[in-house]
């Protein structure tokens, strides 16, 4: 789930397909895919990348979103999952490979040694790299290195698959709890903003900007945008 401009945009995985609605929730377009994908992280204003780690080539391509073309793909040997992008560097998580940062041609820039049974999720701000555990349940933050920064663990947080942020906050859902939760930037504070009253039901995707808050859910494909006052 990502939003551009006044576009908000969900991947329905079970029918691979990319949504596009307007910013009030009308609907603007579908856009055919031709495997189920991972993982969406916005490129700047005219680009999106997309993962696919179940295709027979297991690949990350670059779309245009003002005509939604594909117009780069990159290919790997192993499961291609969680996209964060940053300063010009696309992070990704690649099986038995761990982190790799690369330009958007797919030139690699280096490897981070950050490796573990359920990190599929990732989310880079300023100088630091934030990672999901589904299996255990955790926050994990390193810095650009590779090195461990620190490591929580919240009881409102089971199986965290989604992370967002804007300049003072962490957003993460957590699809077996229901919640969405916000951390401070060192992980340390968290609190929930919406739970299952507020309709949160297996969340699976969190996106925020300086004016918006998006959620959707896995099992009933509703998407929500709250907007901040």
């Amino acid at each position: 789930m990502y939003k551009v401009d006044t576009y908000v945009a969900c991947v329905v995985f079970s029918t691979k397909r990319l949504i596009v609605h307007n910013e009030d929730g009308i609907h603007d377009r579908n856009i055919i895919l031709t495997r189920r994908p991972f993982d969406i992280a916005v490129l700047g204003n005219d680009k999106i990348s997309l993962s696919f780690p179940w295709s027979d080539r297991k690949r990350i391509e670059i779309i245009n979103t003002t005509n939604y073309r594909s117009e780069h793909k990159i290919f790997f040997i192993n499961e291609c999952y969680g996209m964060s992008y940053n300063k010009g560097r696309l992070f990704v998580i690649v099986k038995n490979e761990g982190n790799l940062i690369m330009d958007l041609g797919g030139q690699l820039f280096s490897s981070l040694p950050i490796k573990g049974e359920g990190l599929f999720y990732i989310h880079v701000k300023t100088e630091r790299l934030y990672c999901l555990d589904k299996c255990n349940d955790t926050i994990q933050c390193y810095d650009l290195k590779g090195c461990a920064v620190w490591t929580h663990k919240h009881s409102n947080l089971r199986s965290p698959r989604s992370i967002s942020s804007n300049e003072k906050r962490i957003f993460i859902a957590g699809c077996k709890s229901n919640y969405i939760v916000t951390t401070n930037l060192n992980g340390d504070i968290a609190k929930v903003i919406c739970n299952s009253h507020h309709g949160i039901k297996d969340p699976t995707s969190v996106f925020v900007d300086t004016h918006h808050l998006l959620i959707c859910n896995g099992k009933n494909s509703k998407a929500f945008v709250y907007k901040k006052n």
